[in-house]
């Protein structure tokens, strides 16, 4: 699919930067609408002219989840930047030899694009983005990499459900924590509903470890109700299902 899009008005420059690619859609006959994660303004969308097609090296910088060096020119009311001087810092093609290394880039590049603002200074979340690319390149397990991406892009974003206090009530919650099936929330034993879920102490001890540890600190093993209740908290508050991360838990390590 082309994407379609305008980009208009003298352009100012944004200056020079580092920037995590999170999408690469075709745009007109050789160019690529990019959406690309500063740490100076969040999410920046723009074109890049003439990369399309043949082997040059901006192309190769449009990888998803590559770190890249860029020039940003942005119109004061232009719906789109202009991405000139593409330079690739680390690149993520290595990822994409194996199906779930390469389905875990985009699972997490579609976090990042999903609940990271755009024209905002992000720079917990383009770190974030810097330190997944080179944990799945490191031989990060793919499924505590995503896990991981979505717990602080949730926390980040400040929509992470304590996991202390029943939404429902207001009570204080001891572990296990049984949440709802239709948010992921947390409730107490007499708000529960019957199809409830649950968090083991496992799961509540991974998920601690990870708001205090990197990526590479946390180990290798996922306990099993992780991945599962992050889904469930994804998707309903994206109130929308998000392709790459289900085409990750069917394809992917993350399947279950």
């Amino acid at each position: 699919m082309v994407a379609s899009a305008r980009y208009h008005g003298p352009m100012q420059p944004r200056g020079d930067t580092e920037a995590v690619v999170l999408d690469s859609l075709p745009y007109a006959d050789r160019h690529l609408l990019i959406s690309v994660l500063t740490a100076e303004s969040g999410v920046v969308r723009g074109v890049a002219r003439s990369v399309r097609g043949g082997k040059t090296p901006a192309a190769a910088a449009a990888q998803v989840l590559s770190l890249i060096r860029l020039e940003i020119f942005q119109g004061a009311h232009a719906e789109l930047a202009t991405f000139r001087r593409l330079e690739l810092i680390e690149s993520s093609y290595p990822l994409a030899a194996e199906l779930e290394l390469f389905a875990a880039a985009s699972a997490v590049s579609e976090l990042l694009l999903t609940f990271c603002p755009p024209n905002e200074p992000a720079e917990r979340a383009f770190r974030l983005g810097r330190m997944v690319l080179a944990g799945l390149l490191g031989g990060v397990r793919p499924e505590v990499a995503v896990a991981y991406t979505a717990q602080w892009t949730l926390a980040l974003a400040g929509l992470l459900p304590p996991l202390d206090i029943c939404a429902s009530c207001g009570t204080e919650i001891e572990p296990p924590v049984a949440t709802r099936p239709s948010d992921g929330h947390p409730v107490c034993p007499r708000c529960r509903p019957a199809d409830h879920r649950r968090l083991e102490r496992a799961d509540l001890g991974f998920l601690a470890l990870a708001r205090r540890r990197s990526l590479t600190e946390v180990g290798d093993t996922l306990p099993v109700g992780v991945g599962a209740w992050l889904d469930q908290v994804v998707h309903a508050v994206a109130e929308r299902r998000l392709p790459a991360l289900d085409f990750f838990r069917i394809h992917g390590a993350g399947r279950g």
